[in-house]
């Protein structure tokens, strides 16, 4: 998942650069290639945490 999300975060200045926009509201598209390589840079550190720090997120569930 990290490479993938280093390759988005490579391809992002290049559709930036594009000036591309949505049909109808005309937001940049830019921003969200940027954000959809953070997100999957974040879903590769979770899988990572999941790995290495198992049941962590059912110890916080019972204390709540």
């Amino acid at each position: 998942m990290f490479f993938l999300a280093w390759q988005v975060w490579i391809k992002a200045p290049r559709i930036a650069g594009y000036g591309d926009t949505t049909d109808v509201l005309r937001i940049p598209v830019g921003p969200f290639v940027y954000f959809m390589a953070a997100m999957i840079g974040l879903a590769g550190l979770v899988h990572v945490l999941r790995v290495f720090v198992p049941g962590t997120l059912a110890r916080l569930q019972a204390t709540t």
